[in-house]
């Protein structure tokens, strides 16, 4: 599990670059890609997180 805090921490560096304007892209896969590895299926939260990061 990613705890939100967690999931801002990891998502919002890549969405605020101006120069890389897929980063919000790379960000949910970041994410995702986290979330299987710690074998999560708390999708709920990541979309969430995501949504919070584009704010």
């Amino acid at each position: 599990m990613v705890s939100n805090q967690e999931a801002v921490d990891i998502a919002r560096p890549l969405c605020l670059d101006p120069q890389k304007p897929s980063s919000p892209l790379s960000a949910c896969k970041k994410l995702v890609n986290l979330e299987i590895s710690r074998e999560s299926m708390d999708d709920t939260k990541l979309m969430n997180s995501a949504n919070s990061v584009r704010k």
